[in-house]
């Protein structure tokens, strides 16, 4: 392995911790104050899918089931989202969001796109398509 990749793992764990950051930031300036990043990925999966079961959501956010059931339950709790009976499965719930959790779609993409722009500052068209060409590429 050429010495110069093997700094990549601690730059991705620096990127991913600085990315958390600017999003409690931008979170919190946009009055987001009871919810973290965590529940991002929840939001993001039912304002494109708007009805999804838990295990739906655990697949789609790429968490435990246990750890899903937290975060909803403090979206439903704040009244971003709420449960529903699965009709295919009465044993299971659906989750959607709410009318104020679909306010929160605007807030969302800004932070969303901002954060993106921020990540691509000062580099070219190419300095950005040979490394995403990469990640698009890997599981």
């Amino acid at each position: 392995m050429k010495d110069i990749y093997r700094g990549i793992p601690s730059k991705i764990s620096s990127l991913r911790h600085d990315m958390n950051e600017y999003l409690v930031y931008k979170m919190r300036e946009a009055g987001w104050k009871d919810i973290s990043p965590s529940h991002g990925g929840i939001i993001y999966a039912l304002l494109n899918h708007k009805v999804l079961s838990m295990k739906e959501i655990a697949v789609k956010v790429k968490r435990d089931p246990s750890t899903v059931t937290t975060l909803v339950n403090k979206l439903v709790e704040l009244g971003f989202a709420e449960y529903t009976k699965n009709p295919n499965d009465l044993r299971s719930k659906q989750v959607s969001l709410t009318q104020k959790g679909k306010e929160l779609y605007d807030d969302f993409h800004n932070i969303s796109m901002g954060l993106t722009d921020t990540l691509l500052e000062g580099l070219s068209d190419d300095e950005i398509k040979r490394p995403m060409i990469g990640v698009v590429n890997t599981k």
